[in-house]
């Protein structure tokens, strides 16, 4: 689980899904095997992590984090891309 920086949304990464939480509500979820994203990893900026569905094209995500940590770690690999950290 981590915090964005911006919406101050939790995000979370399960074996199955992403899902995005605001407040104690669930805001978004995205099954990983739908997912097709990228992280990207721009020191100091920050990591920025963009995420689309293949069957669902209006559903998109989009966070970002001071650093990487565990939820950027576990996206880029299933986007298979680098992640620092």
């Amino acid at each position: 689980m981590a915090r964005d920086e911006i919406s101050r949304d939790y995000w979370v990464v399960t074996d199955g899904e992403v899902i995005r939480m605001h407040g104690r509500s669930v805001a978004q979820r995205m099954p990983l095997a739908d997912a097709i994203g990228a992280v990207t990893v721009q020191p100091p900026a920050g990591v920025t992590i963009r995420i689309h569905s293949r069957r669902d094209s209006e559903n998109r995500m989009l966070t970002s984090f001071r650093k990487p940590n565990g939820v950027t770690r576990r996206l880029a690999e299933v986007f298979d891309t680098p992640s620092s950290g």
